[in-house]
């Protein structure tokens, strides 16, 4: 990359940050913000809006994480808020129809169309473009969940498996082959 003709980078503007923040409180979120702060050398006074949803032991790690995160960015500050899943919803649909969605929002990959075509998430092409955010290693079938209409509005954070246990006794006794 070649040096800017001052030696210093511009300092990246809120939108930036806040497009950035729209992948996560994650290892693109963390990389970004550093890439910032190393290349302005302020990242004062940027809050964060983050909210998710999980049961009180996901919250506790969570929180845990978001503290670390704050440790490793001193001037960034990260407004948690957290529910159960319906609880959650119904409070981010609140938020989407008043203008208010939070700078970081966990989505279920279903929902992602739905805030993606009302505006209320940002596609983040610009930032995977220009490699803010870098997701050449990330599977791309997976990568492709939090795409609309060929754009990129969110990053996968994880994948769910779902399973199901049985009792092989009961199977047993009831004439089923385990």
């Amino acid at each position: 990359m070649p040096e800017p003709p001052n030696g210093r980078l511009p300092r990246p503007s809120r939108r930036a940050v806040l497009a950035v923040a729209a992948v996560g409180l994650s290892t693109a979120l963390t990389g970004t913000l550093s890439a910032c702060s190393a290349a302005s050398g302020d990242t004062s006074g940027i809050t964060l809006r983050f909210s998710w949803w999980g049961n009180e032991d996901r919250a506790a790690r969570t929180e845990k994480a978001v503290r670390l995160f704050e440790k490793e960015h001193p001037g960034v500050t990260v407004r948690t808020s957290n529910g159960d899943f319906a609880s959650y919803l119904q409070k981010l649909a609140t938020q989407a129809a008043g203008g208010g969605v939070p700078d970081v929002v966990q989505l279920d990959y279903r929902q992602i169309s739905q805030y993606a075509s009302g505006k209320a998430i940002m596609p983040l092409d610009g930032v995977i473009e220009d490699r803010t955010v870098r997701t050449s290693d990330m599977d791309k079938d997976f990568l492709r969940t939090g795409t609309y209409q060929g754009r990129q509005f969110a990053l996968p954070m994880g994948r769910g498996i779902t399973g199901y246990a049985y009792d092989s006794a009961v199977y047993k006794k009831a004439g089923i082959a385990t």
